[in-house]
């Protein structure tokens, strides 16, 4: 999905680009059409027209400043959206019209727009013979792109969306729109993201966009002339920016496999997690720290489910799924599991155990490092507390000899413990100064006995769940 994302983006990028630096393009079209378009732009680069550039530029600059600084202030004193796209065509329009742009600079613009509205007909049916092959292939790469483009909403907004209801709707609108002169009907990647860019979530979306294209049609079509093609070109180029995010994905997908990245990410409905609405807790210490003691402690107390990324790991890798051989050649090789693959068997784990009624989750180990958390908390929902048992090195260091004695476990040597130590304090630190700047980090004593270090833990669980939690095994 993210790859057509990002293919999709190329297309849509170039398609504007001509318009934005006020090129005349070719017509491509068939096989190899993204290639000739790229070289077309290259060969043409140098008969840009300087002014449509400028204003391009400007344009580009006012809607990236507006949502990447004056959007989260602005944010705090509207209740709404303010719609910057909107205030950039009244901007363009004026200045184009007193300005006399299209004319002195040979800015290109909309032009006439034909307010008739078409009258409808009958489809001409006696076509169907010499079109039908054609025509069935066009609805299959329809329905293709909007099912596509559909997964790539659920994937976005974290709900799922049945493939039938939008079978239906589509053929609903292709039979209608046959009485008029159109094109084929399927969903628009470039207006979905920007739709996507603008927070659209709701059918109201399809409802004001529709009213909106049919005032354009019958009534505004010629206050809309004099505006410059760059701006519009502009605003569709910002709005693939949230998706060209995708490439970053590359990083942590490189080392799953490096022929071509094919390790498979489930789509996981989180719905039911979100509708629980149960807080989550992250927990950080290092080894010898006694988080997994204090952790079942909890998980008595409060009913609370224990999550552990590394037992995640190695039972998925036990299930000897597809995704468990492809984890094991990634561990073979040396690599670091990429954190989407552990957010997802997180993920998973979570809705099983939200469905068996848990009242929460204990992360454990969780986040390695800032990303980690941020990614987290950006997919699934924001951490509630981070509980830190803070320990003393000598007193984590005696804590690993002591286990040692009956562990069997050949790291358990004091060189190896203070390797692992330090490594702990250098990923740590960053983690435990974000959270720390965001109020959620909560730093336990861990020096004590096991009572000792719960009674610092209940405090800050009992603001949470309130004063009068009873101990789940009891309730």
């Amino acid at each position: 999905m993210s790859g057509f994302i990002v293919g999709g983006c190329a297309h849509v990028f170039l398609a504007q680009i001509g318009d934005a630096l006020g090129i005349k393009l070719p017509s491509r079209s068939g096989p190899g059409y993204l290639y000739t378009r790229a070289i077309d732009v290259i060969e043409l680069l140098p008969k840009t027209n300087i002014p449509t550039a400028i204003i391009s530029a400007c344009s580009v600059g006012f809607l990236v400043f507006s949502r990447e600084i004056l959007e989260p202030w602005l944010a705090s004193v509207f209740e709404f959206p303010v719609p910057y796209e909107l205030i950039l065509l009244i901007v363009g329009i004026t200045a184009t019209n007193f300005a006399g742009l299209s004319d002195r600079h040979s800015i290109d613009v909309v032009k006439n727009i034909s307010t008739d509205f078409p009258p409808p007909t009958l489809p001409r049916f006696e076509l169907v013979p010499s079109i039908f092959v054609d025509s069935v292939s066009i609805a299959v790469i329809a329905v293709a792109i909007h099912l596509t483009v559909t997964k790539i909403v659920e994937k976005r907004y974290h709900y799922k969306i049945s493939s039938g209801q939008e079978l239906y709707s589509l053929g609903f609108v292709g039979v209608f729109s046959s009485f008029f002169p159109v094109f084929p009907v399927t969903s628009v990647f470039a207006r979905s993201v920007i739709g996507v860019a603008v927070a659209n979530s709701t059918q109201m979306t399809v409802c004001f966009s529709s009213l909106v294209l049919l005032a354009v049609i019958l009534f505004i079509g010629p206050a809309l002339e004099l505006l410059p093609k760059c701006i519009l070109s502009s605003m569709v180029i910002v709005s693939l920016t949230c998706s060209l995010s995708k490439l970053r994905e590359l990083r942590q997908l490189w080392p799953m496999f490096k022929v071509d990245f094919a390790i498979e990410r489930k789509q996981i409905d989180l719905t039911p997690l979100k509708n629980a609405n149960v807080p989550i807790f992250f927990i950080v210490g290092g080894p010898g720290s006694g988080k997994g003691t204090q952790c079942e402690r909890i998980v008595n107390k409060y009913g609370l489910s224990h999550l552990s990324s590394g037992d995640l790991l190695r039972a998925e890798v036990q299930s000897g799924s597809a995704r468990g051989a492809q984890l094991v050649k990634i561990m073979e090789a040396g690599e670091l599991v990429p954190l989407e693959v552990v957010l997802d068997l997180i993920k998973e784990a979570m809705v099983n155990e939200v469905k068996k009624g848990s009242k929460g989750f204990l992360i454990d180990g969780y986040p390695r490092e800032v990303k980690q958390g941020d990614q987290f908390e950006s997919e699934i929902q924001p951490a509630t507390l981070v509980l830190f048992f803070d320990v003393s090195e000598d007193t984590l260091v005696k804590r690993c000899l002591k286990r040692a004695e009956t562990s069997g476990r050949c790291d358990d040597n004091i060189e190896t413990i203070k390797k692992r130590l330090a490594t702990f304090n250098n990923a740590t630190a960053p983690v435990t100064d974000h959270y720390e700047k965001k109020n959620k980090l909560v730093r336990i004593a861990a020096e004590g006995t096991i009572d000792e270090i719960f009674s610092h833990v209940t405090p800050h669980l009992d603001r949470v769940f309130g004063s009068n939690q009873k101990v789940a095994a009891s309730a």
